[in-house]
């Protein structure tokens, strides 16, 4: 089932089904939009078969960026190791890496332009499970406001797929990171990081994850 996005956008189309949901759309714009949370989804689907007969945007969300972002994560373990076997580096990785890192950062994150609301079981549940630093910052906290999360880095640099890729390659990864985290680089690309943003996401890293160059702690 698609749900409605977080904003109003100009063509719904993709999202309603049949004349009696156009009309309605016509009538009452985003009339299931951003502050809806489904609680009984009619027919013809059967919620029977599913854990819960409700359907929750947040999630949706979380589940769409999560994605997204294994796929990356597969496709940096794929090109490393074939590297690694060819010429015993991962020198020649930097377009995915890039890339990577554009979406790990939520450079290219739709801003929201009105708040979205969630199951309070699910935002609770989610954020619980996040590695907190001494200040309490975890990167699951959600914002929902203006975009999705709180601090601008994805929680799932500290899964498990981020710590079974490749030494050499989380060492170029770490590299570009500390430049971008501490302002050395300040390419256009990473001009929507505030500094206060980045202040943020070196801190939490720096307490939270385990296996980082000796110079992230100095």
């Amino acid at each position: 089932m698609v749900c409605h996005g977080a904003a109003r956008i100009p063509d719904p189309s993709g999202n309603l089904v049949g004349s009696g949901d156009h009309a309605w759309q016509l009538k009452e714009p985003n009339f299931v939009g951003n502050k809806t949370t489904l609680t009984d989804i009619p027919s013809p689907f059967d919620v029977g078969r599913y854990p819960k007969g409700t359907s929750d945007i947040v999630a949706l969300m979380v589940m769409e960026h999560q994605a997204n972002l294994h796929n990356f994560l597969t496709r940096l373990q794929y090109e490393a190791t074939i590297q690694l076997k060819a010429y015993g580096h991962c020198n020649y990785i930097k377009s995915p890496l890039e890339a990577f890192l554009l979406y790990l950062l939520f450079t290219e994150e739709t801003p929201l332009t009105a708040p979205v609301f969630g199951s309070s079981e699910f935002l609770g549940a989610f954020q619980n499970e996040g590695v907190r630093d001494s200040k309490g910052r975890s990167l699951r906290e959600f914002d929902l406001k203006e975009r999705m999360f709180r601090y601008p880095c994805s929680y799932l640099i500290q899964s498990e797929a981020f710590r079974a890729l490749p030494v050499e390659l989380k060492s170029q990864i770490y590299n570009r990171l500390w430049a971008i985290l501490t302002g050395q680089d300040d390419s256009p690309e990473w001009a929507r990081l505030s500094r206060a943003d980045r202040c943020a996401v070196l801190e939490i890293r720096t307490e939270t994850i385990p296996d980082l160059p000796a110079y992230w702690k100095l």
